[in-house]
C-alpha cells in the first residue's frame, strides 16, 4: 500500500506541474499579445519610436515560451520530438526578429 500511495502522489505532483506549466504559457502569451496590441493601438508611429525595440523583445521572447507546452508532454519520446521541433521554430523566429531589428532582409 505504501508504494501505491507514493506512486499516486508522484502522479498528482507531475500533473500539477504540467498544469502550472501550461497556465504560465497561457499567461505569457496573453500578456505579450495585450501589451503588443495596446502599444500598436495607442502609440502613433510605434514602429519608428523606441517602442519598436520593446515590441521586438516581446517578439523574440514569445517563440521561446512555446517550449513550455513541449515540456508538459508526458510521453518521453513525444516530449523530445516536441522540444526539437520547438527549438527549430524558435531559431527561425528569433533569427527573423533579430534580422528585422537590424534592418536586414531575410
Amino acid at each position: 500500500m505504501d508504494y501505491l500511495d507514493k506512486f499516486k502522489k508522484n502522479v498528482r505532483e507531475e500533473a500539477n506541474s504540467n498544469d502550472s506549466t501550461l497556465i504560465v504559457f497561457i499567461i505569457i502569451i496573453f500578456v505579450m499579445h495585450f501589451v503588443t496590441t495596446t502599444i500598436q493601438m495607442f502609440v502613433p508611429d510605434w514602429y519608428f519610436q523606441p517602442w519598436k525595440y520593446v515590441l521586438h523583445c516581446f517578439w523574440i521572447l514569445q517563440p521561446i515560451s512555446f517550449l513550455l507546452p513541449a515540456l508538459a508532454i508526458k510521453n518521453k519520446g513525444l516530449r523530445i520530438v516536441g522540444i526539437i521541433l520547438i527549438i527549430l521554430f524558435c531559431i527561425d523566429a528569433v533569427n527573423s526578429n533579430i534580422a528585422s531589428m537590424v534592418g536586414s532582409e531575410r
